[in-house]
């Protein structure tokens, strides 16, 4: 089958524990050595082993892991250049990447851990999609959906994450921004923002912390990035889908009718 004619993914974070289930989602609506096999162009930053496993396990898509350090700026416009060596630009952009969770009291901010998370999530989405983004607006279909937070949603955040809301709002601005420029019948650019997940992004949050979310939540436990990959993609996949929209995937989602 011609490239022209096959899906483009390009997965920003695809070895987060969200982006791999993102991708079995993906591999799953096809079948084994389909001839219309979608290509996943996934970054990583330190290890390709998981996505390589991946690739091995999932004859339905083809899987390309792409390295890049986005705290280093150079790196995205290389990771860029990688994608469009490839290529021309993607159908789909999924943009899931993130440091790992720690504390951070307001009072005790770190501006430059900041910059670096910053640097990884904000800009960078923008490196990225203003690149590609002139070009996805003239072919129908194609879709973005940027990571954010349920937090963004509540009328006041958690304490003492400062640099991840400062981080997921700064997100939503630059989603919305792009929305209202290259937002159109053909392109359509959204995120989406969940409950938490017990995924390693919280490796180094307090498990107590974890357990009153769990007893909080109506579900009386911690959702799992399995759990939440369909509920992602359905967004995605959907027929219909408004642009500039931050869809809240919250306990509602998984409650049994």
């Amino acid at each position: 089958m011609e490239m022209e004619d096959r899906k483009k993914y390009l997965i920003i974070g695809a070895s987060s524990d969200i982006g791999m289930e993102c991708i079995k989602q993906i591999a799953g609506k096809y079948r084994k050595n389909a001839k219309d096999a979608p290509l996943i162009l996934a970054h990583y930053n330190s290890s390709k082993d998981a996505l390589e496993k991946l690739a091995s396990d999932l004859s339905s898509v083809d899987i390309i892991p792409i390295k890049a350090d986005l705290t280093d700026e150079n790196q995205s416009i290389a990771l860029i250049n990688q994608v469009e060596a490839r290529i021309k630009y993607p159908n789909y952009i999924l943009h899931f990447p993130a440091m790992k969770f720690d504390y951070m009291r307001y009072k005790e901010i770190n501006t430059d851990y900041i910059r670096s998370q910053m640097n990884v999530q904000l800009f960078s989405f923008l490196t990225i999609t203003r690149h590609f983004l002139p070009f996805m607006k003239k072919e129908y279909g194609n879709k973005v959906l940027v990571m954010l937070s349920s937090y963004v949603a509540q009328e006041l955040p958690p304490k003492f994450m400062a640099d991840y809301i400062i981080t997921k709002y700064a997100l939503l601005g630059a989603m919305k921004a792009a929305a209202a420029e290259f937002g159109n019948k053909n392109l359509k650019i959204n995120a989406v923002s969940p409950i938490m997940m017990d995924t390693k992004f919280l490796d180094n949050m307090d498990p107590h912390i974890k357990e009153l979310n769990a007893m909080e939540s109506s579900l009386k436990r911690v959702v799992t990035a399995k759990e939440m990959a369909p509920h992602i993609m359905e967004m995605l996949d959907s027929g219909y889908m408004e642009n500039g929209h931050n869809q809240v995937i919250d306990e509602s989602f998984f409650e049994e009718n």
